[in-house]
């Protein structure tokens, strides 16, 4: 089934598209695709299922359960259910 995503600013500066989850079939799986404006933030916050996050393009930070870490192009991470993040 192939449907069209739309995009929602999710906090200013920060956007998405739901590409898969719950609604699309999968019960333990969200694929997401996200942007941000340079010196956006993403408010901390959590999921009942793992995320994997690429960076595409552009460089900032991630903070993981209070550690922060560096991010740029082609960097990769998976972030455990229920992590705050």
């Amino acid at each position: 089934m192939r449907t069209t995503a739309d995009t929602i600013e999710v906090e200013a500066g920060l956007f998405g598209q739901k590409l898969i989850d719950g609604l699309h079939g999968a019960h333990d799986l969200s694929l997401l695709r996200g942007w941000m404006h340079p010196g956006a933030q993403h408010s901390p916050h959590m999921h009942d299922v793992q995320e994997a996050v690429l960076f595409v393009s552009g460089r900032g930070f991630v903070e993981i359960e209070g550690s922060r870490h560096e991010v740029g192009p082609g960097d990769r991470l998976l972030i455990p259910a229920r992590t705050v993040h």
